[in-house]
């Protein structure tokens, strides 16, 4: 008599590993949390909103969108599709750097931790109703995108990472950071890797882009405020450094009394307020800028520009938004131009203590080196990567520092990038000498 065996079918339970039920369990709860939250009006929010001239395109535009579905002032739905687009790109780029990197399954977990830092932290992204909920995603999307495009040298991908980046510049223009980066990717594959890339068509592609990008904005700008340019927010921003190192004689070259009536005005509230460097009484004693002047340039930075610059121009009967940008912007680069090595310095101290004080940019420099140098060495797509991660960094800390001081919520979307690179380089590290053995 034969007799059959039958296997036990296997359960859910006893085919997932642990790390990845901890995963699917953790970001479930988490989701679960933030969506119950709701939607979180900002400060900004209104300036989205109401379609201020300061704002660019598209996110006003889905905001309008958003209140032709569902009726003015209800953005649950919206709420629920940014936190989905945010854990979808979340998953999607934990999931190609385990598999770009072999990382064991484990690894997910504190990666995806770090990049879901801006949701649960108090910038609560996915919840707010601002255009962070939406480049943050779309950011990690791109990187993603020029990761694979670079270390699997697939043409496609680094076109998927063009466009992504045209959303992301149409939505923020802080993202302009990436033209740079994308440049030097162009650089580095027509110089080591043009036999593997369709060149001519990503160097047409990357000219497309930008041209394109940029019409579409002043278009928007045209058809919304009567103007062919592109977003005035240049100039208010540009002008609160050289403003904060400047001193008063400094009137002298300026060439029309507007500018002078302006600066002259603005330096006197300053000083009433003790918001310049010249109110520190050391100007004359230390010889560079250091982190106890830059807190005090911080903390001066909106005094300085919506509590004194803004009010002065709008009683001066400096009311067209598009005139004053250009006006400002003038007024910036001439105060730079003849205060060049106080800018500088505050400039520098801006990045430097952003990143985390002297000795973490010495780490970064070194690491930036011995990545470089291995990479040349060893073609490693490990030492490429993490390159990459550090040069993005350096753009957006280096584009943000021009305007203003480099707030978490702008530094963020690099920041979580590079980090997830350093653990990956850690784990790399541990695996690659899991079976050493340690002798006392």
């Amino acid at each position: 008599m034969a007799i059959t065996y039958f296997k036990k079918p296997m359960s859910l339970l006893e085919k997932t590993s642990w790390p990845t039920a901890c995963y699917w369990g953790l970001t479930l709860l988490l989701f679960v949390f933030l969506w119950q939250l709701g939607p979180l009006i900002q400060i900004d929010t209104p300036s989205y909103l109401g379609h201020s001239p300061q704002r660019s395109a598209l996110y006003p535009l889905l905001l309008q969108l958003n209140n032709f579905l569902f009726g003015v002032g209800n953005y649950q739905f919206l709420a629920f599709l940014q936190l989905i687009l945010g854990f979808s790109a979340i998953h999607f780029l934990s999931f190609k750097l385990k598999n770009l990197f072999t990382l064991p399954a484990w690894a997910i977990l504190p990666i995806t931790f770090i990049l879901l830092t801006p949701y649960f932290g108090p910038t609560k992204f996915g919840n707010a109703i601002l255009t962070e909920a939406i480049c943050y995603p779309v950011f990690l999307f791109a990187f993603s995108s020029l990761l694979e495009g670079i270390l699997l040298k697939k043409t496609q991908h680094l076109l998927y990472f063009l466009g992504l980046t045209a959303i992301l510049i149409l939505t923020r223009r802080q993202f302009l950071f990436l033209y740079p980066i994308f440049l030097v990717v162009l650089f580095y594959i027509f110089f080591f890797n043009r036999k593997f890339f369709r060149v001519p068509l990503l160097s047409i592609c990357f000219v497309f882009s930008i041209l394109l990008t940029n019409f579409l904005e002043r278009t928007y700008t045209l058809l919304k405020h009567g103007h062919f340019t592109t977003i005035p927010f240049t100039g208010i921003q540009l002008i609160i450094a050289p403003l904060y190192i400047a001193e008063d004689q400094d009137v002298i070259y300026f060439k029309t009394d507007e500018e002078r009536i302006l600066f002259q005005k603005v330096r006197q509230e300053m000083h009433r307020k003790h918001l310049s460097l010249q109110s520190l009484q050391i100007v004359g004693n230390s010889p560079y800028i250091n982190f106890s002047i830059y807190n005090h340039f911080s903390e001066s930075y909106n005094p300085i520009c919506w509590e004194t610059l803004a009010p002065m121009m709008t009683s001066l009967g400096m009311n067209d938004t598009f005139k004053a940008d250009k006006l400002m912007t003038q007024m910036a680069f001439i105060l730079i131009q003849n205060n060049l090595v106080n800018y500088l310095k505050l400039y520098f101290v801006n990045i430097a203590y952003n990143l985390g004080g002297w000795y973490f940019n010495f780490f970064l420099s070194c690491l930036a080196i011995i990545t470089a140098l291995h990479y040349f060495w060893k073609k490693d797509s490990v030492s490429l990567a993490c390159l990459l991660s550090l040069m993005l960094t350096g753009a957006n800390y280096s584009l943000i520092a021009l305007v203003e001081p480099v707030l978490r919520r702008y530094s963020i979307y690099t920041d979580t990038i590079q980090i997830s690179m350093l653990l990956v380089l850690v784990m790399l590290a541990l695996k690659n000498n899991s079976n050493h053995k340690a002798y006392s």
